[in-house]
């Protein structure tokens, strides 16, 4: 008993060292502002503090409004309850998103541990899972992957505790699991089409487990009828759920991803192709060396769990072929990497190191390439959240450049051809007295006003008014045309990277 707590203690402190080394090292966690998103949580705030409205109904107006194209209605909820408490403030948020990373390795690595693993295999299989390219929403608390990742392992969690524990009737664990599977499929369209794999999870390992202890005849229906509830009310509520994105949300209302008529397979086949070799070359070599190991060495494999194998690798292949096709155009990298990863830890972590069970050997040079593998991964996670940092850094400089030359009465022009980083620079002036701010669509040529929380701007904007523009780099030319700006000495230009500002003088 001493000795599980003390395991409990030393995961959760690997875990808290892992994350702060990375999140910490790399100085993600006063970052600041991102153009991604962040935004959001700027708006969410002035509407319930400002227009004083209710948590409830902005709830419902995002739900709503969201519902058009996407389907992810946890995921505002989640923002903006945790908006009422935290404010816009991003250093509590990152806090907040390190925990539930800190929380997420613990319940990966009980996962394995429930399913009677040592601690190394347990400790790489929540590494692999959290670490590399997928740690992305780690560092970005705009991502619905962060919670969809931390609800996919209880669920897991769930299922294997129970098998450990045996009660596979427990009204408490089936409830937990169907609440669990329920939120789980409510974050985000990628998590709906995981919910079929924790049932069939769930049934597999009850299978397994009754199959060399009862009767053989008729054990299918055994275990279905076993736990009929539980299984009708997660699938009734997938069913729900797959209705809902594909009849009301629709698949096509996403330029980049989902499906779309008039999309060639070509295009998809590319997708999925690209997905493998390009985004997720690593793990795609090195199953592809875990396969062979596994064939060459196919003597060691006790035939009488072959039928269990097999079961645990259609539910991994199921995850992964499902998410490739999700994500066939909108291709697989970094967070869209999440849940792919988990049936790919399924089948080549867990599956993998048990067929070796019995032969130490050839169980220790499976367990190295996959501590090789995640050892990589861990040192791409670092790269990536240090690459987010500066570019965060360079994001900060950039805003109080602009607030340093402009004012309250200034006329600001948001120029950027990406939509998103107008929104969120507008909004981040707006809420610091900037509210003369206009965005210039490229496409049609016009201007309009940006501004997203307080009244419309009832001038009409030209370019002859802008006292300040923000653009790329490699647009300043032809702002300070718009602008009609003919002289050098007209106007004075600052550089952050990709980010431009050009001020009339």
């Amino acid at each position: 008993m001493k000795m599980k707590y003390i395991e409990y203690i030393l995961v959760f402190t690997l875990a808290f060292i892992l994350f702060y080394k990375i999140l910490g090292g790399s100085g993600t966690m006063e970052s600041g502002y991102h153009f991604l998103d962040d935004h959001e949580l700027i708006r969410i705030e002035y509407s319930i503090d400002e227009n004083q409205q209710s948590v409830v109904s902005v709830m419902q107006g995002c739900i709503n409004n969201d519902l058009k194209s996407r389907f992810r209605p946890m995921y505002w909820v989640e923002r903006i309850a945790c908006t009422a408490i935290f404010g816009s403030d991003l250093l509590y948020w990152n806090i907040y998103t390190a925990i539930k990373g800190i929380m997420t390795f613990y319940l990966l690595y009980y996962t394995a541990k429930y399913l009677k693993f040592n601690w190394h295999i347990s400790l790489v299989f929540s590494g692999i899972i959290i670490f590399g390219d997928q740690f992305v929403p780690w560092f970005r608390s705009a991502n619905q992957e962060n919670t969809g990742l931390l609800f996919c392992a209880f669920v897991m969690w769930i299922i294997t505790r129970q098998y450990h524990a045996k009660k596979f009737s427990s009204i408490l664990y089936n409830g937990t699991f169907c609440i669990g599977v329920i939120i789980c499929g409510l974050i985000k369209e990628s998590f709906v089409i995981l919910m079929p794999a924790f049932i069939a999870l769930k049934f597999w390992l009850e299978y397994c487990y009754l199959y060399d202890t009862v009767d053989r005849k008729g054990m299918w229906r055994k275990c279905l009828r076993g736990n009929i509830v539980t299984y009708g009310i997660t699938f009734l509520a997938f069913l729900i759920n797959l209705y809902i994105l594909l009849f009301y949300v629709g698949v096509d209302k996403v330029s980049y991803a989902g499906f779309h008529e008039g999309t060639s397979l070509y295009q998809y086949y590319y997708g999925v192709r690209d997905s493998l070799l390009v985004f997720l070359k690593w793990y795609n070599w090195m199953g592809i060396m875990l396969i062979i190991t596994t064939i060459v060495c196919y003597q060691v494999i006790e035939k009488k769990y072959w039928k269990h194998y097999l079961g645990f690798g259609i539910i991994g292949a199921y995850i992964m072929g499902t998410q490739l096709l999700a994500h066939a155009k909108s291709l697989m990298w970094e967070r869209y990497i999440i849940p792919f990863i988990i049936g790919y830890a399924l089948v080549f972590v867990l599956l993998g190191y048990r067929i070796f069970s019995k032969d130490k050997f050839r169980r220790k040079v499976y367990e190295g390439l996959l501590v090789i593998l995640l050892i990589m991964e861990i040192q791409k996670s670092y790269d990536l959240a240090v690459e987010y940092a500066w570019n965060g850094k360079l994001i900060q400089e950039y805003l109080q450049c602009v607030l340093e030359n402009t004012n309250e009465s200034s006329v600001i022009i948001g120029a950027f051809s990406d939509a998103e980083l107008n929104l969120a620079t507008s909004s981040w002036l707006e809420v610091r007295e900037r509210t003369k701010e206009y965005t210039y669509q490229w496409q049609e040529e016009v201007l309009y006003d940006s501004v997203q929380m307080a009244a419309v701007n009832q001038d009409t904007p030209t370019w002859e008014m802008a006292d300040a523009a923000l653009c790329y780099t490699g647009q300043i030319d032809k702002i300070v045309e718009l602008m009609e700006i003919t002289e050098v000495e007209g106007y004075r230009e600052y550089q952050f990277g990709g980010y431009a500002i050009v001020i009339r003088q």
